[in-house]
């Protein structure tokens, strides 16, 4: 502890003559210094009474019994929704499992489903052909087998057309090159005993086919037999529809023979001349396409 320093002023009186009175007047000043020793007061904290302590150890008692029954109370809270969430997991995953399957049995019937009209589509076809093939082969008293089916390693092939004709489209033609020549009739005779009749040629697009495999033979006098004729004074084919566009090399007159020629020429469009049906000629001829069902 630091010493305190105390100071006072003591002043003292003479009586001195032989100064001046002025100095007389004046008073003289004299510091001491005076030590005194204190003793610094206690700071020691008084102890509380056993009442205060007794009260505080009750408070921090009923503090920690709280606290406690919190943390019971929490964790069985915890505990509570951890079981109602895994129940609830387990539910959806249910839910989840059964929605995957009633999905993947849906997409299977579907699929099925596609299967089956697919299916049923190609049956639909196939029977369409057997019975377009079934009315072509009804025209035949006797259907000449031979002519349109071969037997290979066991199996039996069958074309749309006979051998040595050419399909075009779903018509077969048979562009005859051989050494013997027909009337008209003669001809149309021979097609209908083939199946079919002299050749009708409905647009350019057939004209053209025609005209690309029918080679020059002879003279420029003869040609191929085509279906159209003369029939009470009108242009019809054979299948006895009338004749609406024509490819002629000259425009017919009324007085113009009663048969038609197609010719070789280098244009499609005139092609056509009348001539008189008894002359002998080669011939072209016309049946449908056989549709064979295919296999699936």
């Amino acid at each position: 502890m630091e010493e305190e320093v105390l100071y006072s002023t003591v002043v003292f009186n003479r009586c001195d003559d032989a100064k001046p009175k002025a100095a007389e007047l004046a008073e003289e000043v004299v510091y001491s210094e005076i030590k005194t020793n204190r003793e610094a007061p206690s700071q020691s904290i008084p102890e509380p009474a056993a009442d205060a302590v007794e009260s505080h150890t009750a408070s921090y008692r009923w503090a920690t019994a709280c606290l406690g029954l919190l943390c019971v109370l929490l964790l069985a809270g915890v505990v509570g929704m951890s079981v109602m969430n895994n129940t609830q997991v387990s539910q959806y995953s249910a839910i989840l499992a059964l929605y995957t399957n009633e999905s993947a049995a849906h997409w299977r019937v579907r699929a099925e489903k596609a299967a089956l009209e697919k299916e049923n589509a190609e049956l639909a076809v196939q029977s369409d052909q057997l019975n377009t093939t079934l009315r072509f082969i009804t025209q035949f008293s006797s259907f000449p087998v031979s002519a349109f089916c071969q037997s290979n390693n066991g199996e039996m092939y069958c074309e749309s057309c006979r051998k040595n004709w050419i399909q075009n489209g779903s018509s077969c033609y048979l562009i005859y090159k051989g050494s013997e020549w027909r009337t008209w009739a003669s001809s149309q005779k021979y097609c209908t005993e083939q199946g079919g009749d002299l050749v009708t040629i409905d647009n350019i697009e057939e004209q053209e086919f025609i005209r690309q495999n029918t080679p020059f033979y002879f003279d420029e006098y003869h040609g191929y037999w085509i279906g159209l004729h003369k029939k009470n004074g009108m242009w019809a084919w054979t299948t006895d529809t009338t004749l609406e566009n024509g490819f002629w090399i000259d425009p017919p007159k009324q007085s113009d023979e009663s048969c038609v020629l197609t010719k070789h020429s280098s244009n499609a469009q005139k092609s056509w001349k009348p001539v008189y049906c008894y002359m002998y000629n080669k011939w072209i001829c016309e049946m449908r396409a056989l549709e064979w069902p295919r296999k699936t």
